[in-house]
């Protein structure tokens, strides 16, 4: 697929656009015959909603090559990392815990009751 410059890519969706809303606005007797107009009409939401795609896909494409990779993400905020390090420690005391298994079968109690994922809540505090 030829390159084209998001600069272009806009102006001409922008353009389409124009040549669209002129095209609606148009009086009827300025018109021409219905079906050229309708064929006219057609043509033109094509090209916006192309044009309108390839953007999407293109920013997509930025998108997806800035963090491809663990290395190229931006670092964590502060608070991001200390809910995740709060997070695991969390679970790893959970792990570590010699009630673990009391609370797993109080846990079996309530999914079975049809608690749902409600009573979890409870159990992790």
């Amino acid at each position: 697929m030829t390159h084209i410059d998001d600069d272009i890519l806009i102006a001409g969706l922008n353009s389409v656009r124009e040549q669209l809303l002129d095209h609606i606005t148009q009086p009827k007797s300025e018109r021409e015959p219905p079906d050229k107009w309708a064929k006219t009409f057609s043509a033109l939401v094509k090209a916006e909603a192309d044009a309108q795609a390839r953007l999407s896909d293109r920013e997509a494409e930025e998108a997806a090559k800035h963090h491809t990779r663990y290395e190229d993400m931006p670092p964590p905020t502060p608070e991001d990392e200390a809910r995740f390090y709060a997070r695991f420690r969390k679970l790893v005391g959970l792990v570590n815990d010699p009630d673990a298994d009391a609370r797993a079968m109080v846990l079996a109690e309530r999914l079975g009751q049809g608690d749902g994922f409600a009573g979890l809540a409870a159990l992790e505090d």
